[in-house]
């Protein structure tokens, strides 16, 4: 045995002439290669006047003197380059990047980062790291857990960057949520054509939830348990939609010509297109009977939108015309029960003296969640298009009917305008058909 298993320090031999020569170099490579820290392990090319003792790791491609040593440690000996092939498991510290390197076999990779910061470039529990994925993990749970509080940060770098979590399946991407290039919270999941569809966001500045792509609602023939204000359900029996409000059940659109359940069935909703003409029912105008007014008499009727509705025109369809009619249309807010409330709009007169569909311009918002009433009032017995009978609501305390259908008709003055607050009293309820007002929708 000429040399040492680990370092291959030369080993003295039997009746050896020179002994010393053959300890000192023993000394020089245990010099070299215990303890060891290199001056770096980035070059490719050896220094140009290097001093004695000096210490590199080749760096890849190699040139030079350093050709084909790459990986290798070279250190200059005795005016010359001597390279040492590492093994696996050595430990050097490089110097210029101020880290620790480990030799797995087949290649340096850092240990330790600089000045003592416990940071790492990469970490894998259970696989490797990559480029790519710098921090992964494999394996079956994950518990993050604190004697206080748990804060777990996501930053980005502006608002077009992102700062999300992704789900896959077999590395497909499916779904994701997070600051998805704005600063918007959203949900995004990938339909099975590829698209990606928006399912839910939150408004940065007025926290608004909004769903894309609508909300199905699951239910059965009977209210849910513990049902709270602004609850929202399907019932099967009716069939239709219920909600809580106020304490009260609310039928929303309750459909088929059903008895309608509930305590208050609720004002008719509607989803209007940009730039079109929308009525407050659910089906249009077609082939519908006309509502006959009479002089100073309005009729007014209930109107929630599903969203906000910047509406710019205000219409009505003249089916019979009388010479010199008149009429307007006036907008009402509602109260808390849905009881007509203060004056919002009132349209300057219009003439109902031609069949046809008459308009007025206006700039009004109709705002979700907020209740109207549209009414229309008029000086003469001229005949408008109306809506269908069960396109309007019952109201609080009021026994629902098959068909629910409640307009108001009041008498006022055509020649005066309208009263800046509605006064609700219960016999000034109708069951006539209302008159159809339509909107055009910013």
């Amino acid at each position: 045995m000429n040399e040492t298993t680990q370092l291959k320090l030369p080993l003295l031999q039997p009746a050896q002439a020179q002994k010393h020569v053959t300890v000192n170099e023993a000394l020089a490579l245990l010099d070299q290669l215990v303890q060891m820290s290199v001056s770096s392990a980035q070059l490719h090319t050896p220094p140009a006047f290097p001093t004695e003792g000096v210490r590199y790791i080749v760096a890849a491609p190699a040139t030079d003197a350093w050709l084909g040593q790459e990986g290798c440690v070279a250190a200059f000996f005795a005016g010359g380059w001597v390279f040492h092939q590492p093994a696996e498991g050595w430990l050097v510290w490089d110097a210029a990047q101020q880290h620790a390197l480990v030799y797995t076999g087949d290649t340096w990779r850092a240990l330790i980062v600089k000045d003592d910061t416990r940071q790492t470039d990469a970490l894998g529990i259970g696989t490797a790291p990559d480029d790519l994925n710098r921090f992964v993990f494999s394996g079956t749970n994950a518990l993050m857990t604190s004697d206080g509080s748990l804060d777990l940060t996501m930053n980005k770098t502006g608002a077009e960057a992102e700062a999300s979590m992704s789900f896959k399946s077999d590395y497909v991407l499916r779904a994701m949520f997070g600051l998805l290039g704005n600063d918007e919270f959203s949900m995004k999941i990938r339909t099975d054509d590829g698209d990606y569809k928006t399912a839910l966001a939150l408004d940065g500045q007025s926290a608004m939830v909004r769903l894309p792509e609508g909300l199905v609602l699951g239910g059965g023939g009977s209210e849910p348990e513990g049902v709270q204000d602004g609850a929202i359900w399907y019932d099967a029996a009716l069939p239709g939609f219920q909600s809580r409000v106020n304490g009260h059940n609310q039928v929303l659109g309750a459909g088929g010509g059903g008895a309608v359940g509930g305590d208050v069935v609720a004002p008719p909703l509607v989803l209007a297109k940009s730039g079109t003409w929308i009525t407050p029912t659910t089906s249009g105008l077609q082939n519908l009977p006309g509502v006959s007014s009479a002089p100073d008499r309005c009729e007014l009727f209930p109107f929630a939108p599903l969203r906000d509705i910047d509406a710019t025109k205000l219409g009505l369809v003249i089916i019979t015309q009388k010479p010199a009619a008149l009429g307007r249309i006036v907008i009402y807010g509602s109260d808390a029960d849905f009881y007509p409330a203060g004056l919002l709009y009132e349209s300057p007169d219009l003439d109902l003296s031609s069949a046809g569909t008459v308009t007025t311009d206006l700039s009004f918002r109709f705002e979700l969640g907020r209740g109207y009433w549209l009414g229309f009032w008029s000086n003469s017995y001229a005949s408008v298009a109306s809506l269908l009978t069960n396109a309007t609501p019952d109201l609080p305390s009021v026994v629902p009917t098959r068909w629910p259908a409640k307009v108001l008709r009041v008498s006022w003055d055509y020649s005066t305008t309208a009263p800046t607050v509605f006064e609700f009293e219960n016999k000034q309820l109708s069951s006539s058909r209302p008159a159809a007002i339509w909107i055009k929708n910013a």
